[in-house]
């Protein structure tokens, strides 16, 4: 019996990566202010996760700090499948609110035009 082929979804887009952005002094200080409360973290968390997006936190030893991982690798038949938002900060809910700010506030939730200014978006700044 011949081996089971596993089955891949097919991605939109054969690229891959990470999301390039900067952030002014203009934004971190509305980072600070936007999504303050637990059940307003959660809130975007649960929209975030109701699109197909993958969620994930860890400690990053190498940069001493935690870092948010958002990745549209499910959201199928989307541009935005194989691509990866980060954000950092001191504590789990800075890197958090710094990812969902980027992906809803930043970007809107369309990654396109990050995408655009940077196609190959591979390292972090």
């Amino acid at each position: 019996m011949p081996p089971r082929k596993r089955q891949i979804s097919p991605a939109v887009s054969e690229e891959k990566g990470y999301l390039k952005f900067n952030l002014t002094e203009d934004d971190r200080g509305e980072i600070r202010l936007w999504a303050t409360t637990a059940d307003e973290l959660w809130e975007k968390i649960a929209q975030l996760l109701d699109s197909q997006y993958q969620f994930k936190v860890a400690y990053d030893k190498n940069n001493d700090c935690y870092a948010c991982y958002i990745s549209g690798h499910w959201v199928l038949n989307k541009p935005d499948a194989n691509w990866t938002l980060t954000g950092r900060g001191s504590s789990w809910e800075k890197a958090v609110r710094q990812a969902l700010w980027v992906h809803f506030e930043h970007f809107g939730g369309d990654w396109q035009q990050a995408k655009r200014s940077n196609p190959v978006a591979k390292d972090w700044d």
